[in-house]
């Protein structure tokens, strides 16, 4: 929750600053230090993911694809997607599901609908390799997975 009330709260000012172009340049060179930072205090690995990511290198590993698919399964039965924990090897790993909320549509919903062309231009300069967009809100963007090895405790 630290990590995403950080990261939110600078991309909500820097949308308020200057709309898409701040808040894509934020996400691109300044998300990861404050998501590093926070993982390197609580000494875990933090990482957000999505079967539709918007950087290649954040893509799910097959655990947190079956996480994806459970979450995604139960929202479309009305279900309330809850965080959740689960033991592998030496280390314990925590999900939890990311909401889109109305703001995320500037940068996640439609091209031509959500998003202008200009500012989807400047997106997929930054991303060449984009699959994060086309979203409603309320809908699963994707999920927050955080590892605890063990001695983190």
């Amino acid at each position: 929750m630290v990590t995403f009330h950080q990261l939110s709260n600078v991309l909500k000012q820097k949308m308020k600053e200057g709309g898409v172009a701040h808040a894509v340049g934020f996400c691109n060179a300044r998300a990861y230090p404050i998501v590093d930072s926070i993982a390197t205090v609580h000494q875990v690995k933090i990482k957000r993911t999505s079967d539709k990511v918007r950087n290649p290198l954040n893509a799910a590993d097959s655990l947190e694809n079956e996480i994806i698919q459970k979450y995604q399964q139960l929202m479309q039965n009305g279900e309330d997607a809850k965080p959740m924990v689960i033991e592998e090897g030496n280390a314990s790993r925590y999900f939890a599901p990311i909401k889109l909320q109305g703001l995320c549509l500037s940068c996640h919903g439609t091209p031509g609908k959500h998003i202008s062309e200009s500012d989807y231009a400047l997106i997929m300069q930054r991303y060449p390799y984009d699959k994060a967009i086309d979203y409603s809100v309320d809908e699963l963007r994707g999920i927050w997975s955080i590892t605890f090895l063990d001695d983190s405790f």
